[in-house]
């Protein structure tokens, strides 16, 4: 049975789900997930509570109130949010602070990094553009970005031991474009591929050399390829897609002479600040204990998930890929059995990950990394920077649960996580691991995220196309993304070349599509009876 909303309380929750979910909500019964709610945007609903409500919830207390009914309550109860936090400063655009600190994560960032001398953390967008370009326009597009988003003109240092943001004054981008229309067609976009490839082919010095640099190409028949460089310490993977944003508005403001939406108000280096400002004291103690108590000392924090026969050492862009669609039927059956579990996608594709890896190790307890976004405050909803790092999920998958028992043991593990992911992993390192906190990620690990549809490029009059451009960018030893697309549920897993064997991801996304159906067919099913024998593994890669 429905319930409207009654109270100004659930009145306002209601507005805030339909504006996220871009559906109407007008029942205070039924669940964010059965909505099709994820993390992501009950991080934005917790930002908005605060925001329009003035109280402090966290994601866990979001997606364990499940109803737009329950999350009322707790919004009566929780404590108004004063302007002064108790646990920290309030996010405000910073006055004076000419040199700004980083961020934790970017810290660690900066300090593990050095010493690199491969494009490893270069990110690359690229673009095929087939019509009438406004050149000037794409330039002042690109200019006005920066101009907006103080990363794209930032550097880094360490100064007398402080790891400080050079910030600098908004000026003209350079927009260097390689002519190639006297070239032959068939050889102008291999030509604009290798010219992009040099152009990106050394990491970006991240003390003295711009962090965004666009590049055009012009080939015949009003074709060009564009492609934006920049770099893991100035962006993530949210700052991407504002960036493809905010370069669509712009252009078309410089055409038509339009005031675009005005440039957020906090820039990432006051939320550096303020981020430096509420990890401290009773805060900084509580979650620091929470970590100390989750990740045991001894063992490494991103453990070997595969059998010895993939354990090499390895590290750098070149990689192997495999891809298998689900197909329309299982991702029906995926997303009612969400609805039956009351998880989000997330959660049960983790399930069905952590079983093969735990099976693929041998081992009760199995560890994935995914990134946070990090995007706790509506005010940075919409900054381009780095504020994301990486969240540690580790399940014990002991006593042969049933596969929905197994999903509920990863719910529980992803609140938990969740309610203490504020303390960025570098810092858990720090302090859990001190000895080896800069070589995290030498370690062999595997990387889970789910992915969605985003808005493409749009630049008015011309046909716009996404296409990779300059090198591979560094990943984890497995990367493992289900896109939850138009056309259904999409596996993809990147791995190292020089660990993996040519068609061990083929069978590796095979056998966790073949765990996701047989689970999703019937979630009483022993896990057990789910995943490969540990025989078929030893035949495939050796014990």
């Amino acid at each position: 049975m429905s319930g409207p909303p009654e109270t100004d309380i659930e009145k306002a929750i209601c507005a805030t789900w339909s504006e996220i979910l871009g559906r109407t909500v007008d029942d205070t019964t039924v669940s964010w997930t059965s909505l099709g709610g994820d993390s992501v945007g009950a991080v934005r609903v917790a930002s908005r509570i605060r925001a329009r409500l003035g109280v402090q919830l966290n994601l866990a207390t979001v997606l364990r109130c499940r109803t737009v009914g329950a999350l009322a309550t707790a919004v009566e109860a929780a404590r108004p949010v004063t302007v002064t936090e108790p646990d920290g400063p309030a996010l405000v655009p910073r006055t004076g602070a000419a040199a700004p600190p980083m961020s934790f994560f970017q810290d660690w960032r900066f300090r593990a990094d050095q010493g690199v001398t491969a494009p490893l953390y270069n990110l690359t967008l690229g673009f095929a553009l087939d019509g009438e370009l406004d050149t000037a326009a794409l330039g002042t597009a690109l200019t006005e970005v920066a101009r907006r988003h103080e990363p794209l003109r930032t550097n880094y240092a360490i100064v007398e031991g402080r790891p400080i943001q050079r910030i600098h004054p908004p000026s003209t981008l350079d927009l260097p474009v390689f002519d190639l229309r006297k070239l032959p067609e068939e050889e102008q976009r291999p030509e604009a591929l290798r010219q992009f490839g040099l152009a990106s082919a050394h990491p970006l010095d991240r003390e003295r050399e711009a962090l965004f640099q666009p590049f055009l190409a012009r080939m015949s028949g009003d074709r060009h390829l564009l492609m934006l460089l920049t770099d893991r310490m100035a962006v993530d993977g949210t700052s991407l897609r504002l960036i493809v944003e905010e370069l669509s508005m712009l252009y078309t403001c410089a055409r038509t002479g339009d005031r675009p939406a005005p440039a957020p108000a906090v820039q990432q280096a006051d939320w550096a600040i303020w981020q430096r400002g509420r990890l401290q004291g009773e805060r900084l103690d509580r979650l620091t204990a929470y970590w100390e108590r989750k990740l045991d000392a001894d063992r490494p924090l991103i453990e070997q998930p595969m059998p010895p026969g993939l354990s090499t050492p390895a590290r750098g862009p070149d990689g192997r890929f495999a891809q298998v669609p689900l197909g329309a039927g299982l991702s029906r059956e995926v997303g009612r059995r969400l609805t039956d579990l009351d998880v989000t996608l997330y959660m049960y594709a983790l399930a069905a990950l952590q079983l093969l890896t735990s099976r693929l190790s041998g081992r009760d307890e199995t560890t994935v990394l995914t990134p946070f976004a990090n995007r706790t405050r509506q005010a940075v909803e919409r900054t381009i920077g780095c504020f994301s790092h990486g969240v540690i999920y580790r399940t014990d998958v002991s006593g042969d649960p049933s596969f929905a028992e197994l999903v509920g043991r990863v719910r529980d593990v992803c609140l938990d996580a969740w309610e203490h992911q504020e303390l960025p992993i570098s810092e858990v390192a720090r302090h859990v691991r001190p000895h080896s906190a800069l070589k995290l990620f030498d370690e062999f690990h595997v990387f889970f995220d789910v992915t969605h549809d985003q808005p493409g490029l749009t630049l008015d009059g011309v046909r716009v196309g996404p296409t990779p451009v300059g090198p591979s960018s560094a990943h984890p030893s497995l990367a493992v993304f289900l896109h939850d697309g138009a056309e259904g549920l999409t596996l993809t897993l990147r791995g190292e070349a020089d660990r993996f064997p040519a068609d061990a991801l083929d069978w590796l996304a095979a056998e966790l599509v073949g765990v996701l159906r047989e689970g999703t067919a019937t979630p009483a099913t022993r896990v057990s009876r789910l995943g490969p024998s540990r025989d078929s593994i030893d035949r495939r890669f050796g014990s």
